[in-house]
């Protein structure tokens, strides 16, 4: 009787399992079930090489997939958790240059915007105008009719400064009842023009306003120089507007 083996680590399982398969079929019309029945376990056992190589090489390709999906997520977590970082950051740097009650720049937005505007004016020559305005008898006000009012009256002013400047332009609030603007690009003759036109709209609740003009760039001496015209309006009167001798 004539016998069929298959064997030889290099071949692989599937087509081990394939050849025992026939010799399987051979045997059995041979009548040899005995050699039958061997070649039949042999087959079944490369299927379940087969099968076990198979599921394991899908079962680490779902780790790989899954491995890349996590790592995508952790990247996508990681770079929303750095743009929300981002945006927390600005939003409280611009709370720390803003005045909370009327929504204007404080007193450190001036410094930064004059740090900024500064060496581009110098450089090209180009006129600066620095205005400071006093609400007269604010402590009237308070003493009067209350802190709130008092609020309210600012909160309007800061509405009427915001409304009525170039987004260019500066305007802050730099304590109390005292605000400041910076007027870039603006000589002194259109700054007083643009301020004298301020006065006039906010007469209702009287300002005093006192304006200095560069060079030189400076914020310091260019505050010192507006505060000394804002004295001057207050001496001459009030609710007028006094310009800083050159």
């Amino acid at each position: 009787m004539q016998r069929i083996v298959v064997q030889g680590d290099s071949v692989p399982p599937s087509v081990l399992a394939k050849a025992h398969l026939v010799g399987y079929e051979a045997s059995k019309a041979l009548a040899d079930f005995d050699l039958a029945l061997k070649h039949f376990e042999l087959a079944e056992r490369m299927e379940r090489r087969v099968l076990t190589k198979h599921l394991r090489t899908q079962s680490e390709l779902f780790v790989t997939r899954t491995e890349e999906l996590r790592s995508r997520h952790m990247a996508m977590a990681a770079r929303l958790e750095a743009q929300q970082e981002r945006h927390r950051a600005a939003h409280f740097a611009a709370q720390a240059e803003q005045d909370p009650l009327t929504g204007l720049g404080n007193r450190r937005h001036l410094q930064w915007r004059a740090a900024e505007l500064f060496p581009s004016l110098s450089l090209a020559g180009a006129p600066l105008a620095l205005a400071q305005i006093d609400v007269d008898h604010f402590k009237r006000v308070n003493d009067t009719h209350g802190h709130a009012a008092g609020d309210k009256v600012l909160v309007a002013l800061g509405k009427l400064l915001r409304d009525n400047f170039r987004s260019a332009d500066v305007v802050v609030r730099s304590g109390g009842e005292e605000f400041v603007l910076m007027l870039p690009d603006t000589p002194m003759s259109n700054a007083i023009e643009i301020c004298e036109r301020l006065r006039a709209r906010v007469e209702a609740t009287p300002v005093d306003i006192g304006i200095a003009a560069a060079p030189a760039y400076d914020l310091d001496a260019l505050m010192q120089r507006a505060d000394e015209a804002l004295y001057a309006a207050k001496q001459a009167g009030r609710n007028r507007l006094c310009r800083a001798e050159p």
